[in-house]
């Protein structure tokens, strides 16, 4: 192989990864999930409780609907005209108990965290969540049963893990480690001090690591930087402002933070715990449980958990607030199913897509199958999705189009997730790892991949006419 052949093997590979790179951004989406179970017990007909690994229920069959005839707005001026929007999915579960003895099934339906259009009105306060209404409902053989809005922290860009999020569903507060409503915290507060006052001037106030043990301890801060090499923090400060440093568990030495110019004081101190300071922010117009607020609040801090020299933790984060991006809703009930018998288990939940008004808009939605993985068995899943508009694209496969909308039948749950696009014109839409984007119909795309595409091929030939230039120029006379 000659070296200009290996040239063009380095080069010529570039502007498929320019296609790439410019087709392969998207964002997280909402999503609604088949019920996971969290727990079950059974009792035999002599009385004694049953504790096998894994629950007997198995799911026979799955019928999914979607009733999407609308598409929601990406913008709302008002609640009522948030709520207008209808668009459900309908879970039905054909369940059966092969067990000689009495299952109850405690379930859980995450259905997703509110989408980005519903913040419009979200500085309003006392507004219902939507999904706590009675339009959406929990039924066991046609009778309703009662259900339990729950919520949890799940970070706004994160996938949903099946096994990560139904532990963050607990019973009751949040006790592990320091991570207690009674635990003390010592709250430090420092205000800065910039020489010369202006408002736009900033200013990095320096402190070394604090010594503590972090099994006693958890320190939480905001900072802008860290130096681990040097051991010490820096947080970039404007005159006037004020920030504080959290011991969770045992106090520390009063952290001191020199700056240049200026200065920064610890004007206060003083101790609560961990459920007041948690508790501080939280309202219950939310319709949010101080429970649910308590636990969402802690694992957002754990999550937040950065490991640095010398096994120090500490927990980067500067307010107790939680944000409706970074809350998961779930509706929780239960099922029993006697020895040998079936039950038919319908919920209905409200699905909301991502939007994407570039172009010709296009609706993405999404249903994680991964929770129905807990069932000891999980068989024929029927899928109905029941709208005007045309489907574009989707993850499972071919659709067969009817009069009312599309369907698809598989035999057994499928790897992967559901995920499929809507849109009012016959567009071509590509789903990309959850993602989505119009590969023959978004021009300024296609502007952008030619002319880098172009760019590349232009190297590629630059190097080609000046190898063949040293080659006749190198080739003797004759």
């Amino acid at each position: 192989m000659s070296r200009l052949t290996r040239k063009f093997i380095k080069i010529l590979p570039l502007p498929a990864i320019v296609l790439t790179l410019a087709l392969g951004f998207g964002g997280a989406l909402p999503a609604s999930a088949n019920s996971a179970q969290t727990s079950w017990s059974g009792l035999s007909s002599s009385g004694a409780l049953v504790t096998d690994e894994q629950c007997p229920v198995v799911v026979e069959e799955e019928n999914l609907t979607f009733n999407l005839q609308n598409f929601p707005s990406n913008h709302y001026d008002t609640y009522e005209d948030f709520i207008a929007y209808d668009g459900t999915v309908t879970a039905e579960y054909h369940l059966f108990n092969p067990a000689d003895y009495e299952v109850t099934v405690n379930l859980a339906f995450p259905f997703g965290k509110t989408p980005d259009y519903y913040y419009d009105y979200g500085y309003e306060e006392s507004l219902p969540d939507p999904a706590a209404s009675d339009t959406y409902t929990i039924t066991v053989n046609g009778d309703k049963v009662e259900r339990t809005l729950r919520h949890t922290y799940s970070y706004a860009y994160s996938d949903y893990d099946n096994e990560t999020d139904k532990a963050r569903l607990r019973d009751g507060y949040m006790s592990e480690g320091l991570f207690d409503p009674q635990t003390p915290v010592t709250v430090y507060c420092y205000v800065v001090s910039v020489e010369g006052g202006e408002y736009y001037h900033y200013e990095n106030a320096v402190s070394p690591f604090p010594q503590f043990d972090n099994q006693k301890t958890a320190l939480m801060l905001s900072v802008n930087g860290m130096d681990g090499r040097n051991k010490v923090f820096s947080n970039s400060c404007r005159d006037g402002e004020a920030f504080c440093v959290y011991a969770i568990g045992e106090p520390i030495d009063p952290m001191v933070w020199s700056m240049e110019g200026g200065s920064c004081t610890l004007t206060e101190q003083y101790t609560t715990t961990l459920s007041e300071i948690a508790l501080s922010v939280y309202d219950e117009a939310t319709g949010i449980s101080q429970i649910d607020w308590f636990n969402a609040v802690c694992d957002s801090i754990l999550e937040s958990r950065r490991n640095v020299v010398d096994g120090f933790v500490y927990y980067e984060r500067g307010s107790f607030n939680m944000s409706d991006e970074n809350i998961m809703r779930w509706y929780t009930y239960s099922v029993t199913i006697p020895a040998g018998g079936r039950a038919t288990n319908c919920v209905t939940a409200p699905i909301y897509p991502a939007i994407n008004t570039s172009g010709t808009p296009y609706y993405t939605y999404t249903y994680l199958l991964s929770p129905a993985t807990d069932w000891a068995q999980f068989s024929n899943l029927n899928i109905k999705i029941n709208t005007p508009y045309f489907l574009c694209d989707n993850t499972l496969g071919d659709f067969e189009k009817g009069e009312d909308g599309y369907t698809l039948s598989l035999a057994e749950l499928p790897d992967g997730e559901l995920a499929f696009i809507l849109s009012a014109s016959d567009i071509d839409v590509r789903l990309y790892r959850g993602s989505t984007f119009i590969p023959y119909k978004n021009l300024g795309v296609w502007i952008v991949v030619g002319l880098l595409a172009a760019a590349a091929v232009g190297v590629a030939v630059f190097f080609l006419v000046r190898h063949i230039k040293k080659r006749r120029r190198s080739a003797p006379h004759i």
